[in-house]
């Protein structure tokens, strides 16, 4: 009988829920909902099978079994660029999976289920292979999954699935012997989060937005594969991205090591040799080498085939993929997670996680993260304001003037200008500088004198969270006006925002040659039924404006979406779409796109 006297003896893998012949054991919700064994002792029998299944009780054993094969190293991506866009990697596991399925066989793996809960199905169709795909930051639910994979490979039927080290682990031993028809896969496992974060995840953003989630892509690409994006799909449509940069949950789980299970602290899967036929993983320092397709942002599987069968299957897939050759010190270089487990965090979980029961991720990672960090962060503050000073002495004056000398001292984000730029402020107006924000970029490095200009009228506000705008650029704020910008754009050589009452522009914006945005036709009136001068424009997260696009007063664009070159936008565009001509309408929608 399963007697877990430390939580960091369980790694919550339900193989043992499976195997139990009289059904003794149940599981309950203990810190994080994160699911443990409890076993009727008026039911169990003493069989002795729920200690026979337990990876870690057997990790040194399961390890024995995988010797003697050298292990196979391998970056990789799917030809078909849909399927690497829409994967957490390269796209491996999905041309994996479709060769078993078009071979009559069945995949499983870890999809959504309601309530943005994380569980483990059994699938023989290739409609379920977008729900197996890409990363869900929570640990799934494995109930009956063990029993179902052993049903249908006892029929003879291919199988192929993939889930963590250890609920590999477990299926090992759940079955007991070696099965030739069942290709096993697993992943690079840093740490598995807790249910309850990312449920306290959704509904921040839910209160945040002030409407339902009804979908969440976690490590969206459409931002890049580097910045490890959320991207949140409203009800009415919407779409807002949450990269890492920015993530609370992010922060938590990569920083602060605050969200996962027990177990993974003192993780008994690292290490040599794999457990699973196949290791899939992001091949993250090792692409620095490789050039073209590989290194492009989109994302490249690391392979590793930890024994023979999973070589040889490997091998069928070949024509379906492009392979390069890596440096293997460089893939241990840059998945630590490999060989390593995660370092405890610094602060009290259990307090933690009782904090984010009642009052939500947003407090309880401002009161537990931040802990210890406060006066760190203001003497890296100061250091980067003096480091900054040293590198350019000759913009001291410059940044004083765009920004106080006080704010330059204390190292905050600064507006900073390169080239020939002009600005003008009243004293009533308002600068609210979030992020490091440049005026008058350029390839030019110093040789052009094309002016750029930024024009603060009577109390007019800016706030930028981070931009980059292009050389050239004309941005005109009039009386009490406001413009606030999102973080990680930028624009290119031109561009032109003329403000006179309210103008929003999202995280992740990139303009394109001469784009111009206006809210405002000034004073001009044209003799038409409802006819105002000013209209508010809004324009959502990761939105790509081409070459020579008008953007005119009173429209809303959603998040996602792309302004072919020339056209000229009178009305709102949906997210997610392509829109071109003038005036623009909708070509195409369902449009994914990487900056």
């Amino acid at each position: 009988m399963l007697n877990i006297k430390r939580k960091e003896d369980c790694c919550g893998c339900n193989a043992c829920g499976d195997i139990c012949p009289v059904q003794a054991i149940t599981f309950t919700k203990e810190m994080g909902d994160f699911l443990y064994p409890k076993v009727d002792e008026n039911k169990c029998v003493r069989c002795g099978k729920c200690v026979s299944v337990c990876p870690i009780l057997h990790s040194d054993e399961l390890k024995t079994r995988n010797s003697g094969f050298k292990m196979e190293a391998h970056a990789a991506i799917s030809k078909r660029i849909n399927i690497r866009f829409d994967s957490t990697s390269g796209g491996l596991f999905t041309e994996l999976a479709e060769y078993v399925l078009d071979h009559g066989g069945v995949v499983f793996g870890a999809v959504w289920g309601e309530s943005f809960t994380v569980m483990q199905i059994v699938s023989e169709s290739k409609d379920d292979l977008p729900r197996l795909r890409s990363s869900k930051y929570a640990q799934s639910d494995a109930r009956g999954f063990y029993s179902t994979v052993k049903n249908a490979i006892q029929n003879g039927r291919m199988a192929l699935g993939c889930g963590t080290p250890c609920q590999m682990a477990a299926l090992r031993m759940f079955l007991g012997k070696e099965y030739e028809n069942l290709v096993i896969v697993d992943f690079i496992c840093r740490g598995i989060n807790s249910p309850l974060v990312l449920k306290k995840y959704v509904e921040m953003m839910e209160s945040q937005y002030g409407k339902s989630v009804v979908a969440i892509k976690q490590k969206c690409k459409e931002l890049g594969w580097h910045r490890l994006t959320t991207k949140f799909t409203f009800s009415d449509g919407t779409i807002s991205y949450d990269p890492r940069e920015t993530s609370l949950f992010m922060r938590g789980f990569l920083s602060a090591n605050l969200f996962c299970r027990a177990s993974c602290y003192e993780c008994k899967f690292k290490g040599f040799p794999r457990l699973a036929d196949i290791t899939l993983a992001d091949c993250w320092t090792a692409v620095s080498d490789l050039d073209g397709c590989f290194n492009n942002d989109l994302g490249t599987s690391l392979v590793l085939c930890n024994t023979k069968k999973g070589s040889d299957y490997f091998k069928r897939i070949a024509e379906k993929i492009d392979i390069a050759e890596i440096d293997f010190k460089k893939v241990l270089a840059g998945n630590k997670a490999l060989t390593e487990s995660l370092q405890r965090p610094s602060v009290d979980q259990v307090a933690f996680f009782n904090h984010l029961e009642t009052d939500g991720l947003a407090q309880a990672m401002s009161v537990f993260a931040a802990k210890g960090k406060t006066n760190r962060q203001a003497i890296l503050g100061i250091l980067r304001g003096i480091k900054a000073i040293l590198r350019r002495p000759y913009d001291i004056f410059s940044l004083a003037r765009n920004n106080g000398i006080r704010r330059v001292i204390k190292g905050l984000p600064l507006l900073r200008v390169r080239g020939r730029v002009v600005i003008v402020k009243d004293k009533t107006s308002r600068m609210s500088i979030n992020a490091e924000t440049w005026i008058g970029q350029s390839r030019f490095k110093g040789k052009s004198m094309l002016e750029s200009r930024l024009l603060l009228e009577k109390n007019s506000e800016f706030i930028s969270m981070g931009y980059s705008f292009g050389y050239g650029c004309d941005i005109e704020l009039f009386d009490n006006a406001k413009l606030e910008i999102g973080h990680g754009g930028y624009s290119n050589i031109g561009l032109t925002i003329i403000c006179g009452e309210s103008i929003k522009i999202g995280q992740d914006v990139i303009c394109g040659r001469h784009v111009t945005i206006r809210d405002t036709n000034g004073d001009h009136v044209i003799n038409r039924e409802g006819y105002k001068c000013t209209r508010p424009v809004v324009i959502g997260d990761h939105v790509w404006l081409c070459e020579k696009v008008a953007i005119m007063p009173g429209v809303s664009i959603g998040s996602g979406s792309v302004i072919a070159a020339g056209a000229v936008v009178t009305k709102d565009i949906p997210p997610n779409s392509l829109a071109a001509g003038v005036p623009a309408r909708v070509i195409r929608t369902g449009v994914l796109w990487r900056r």
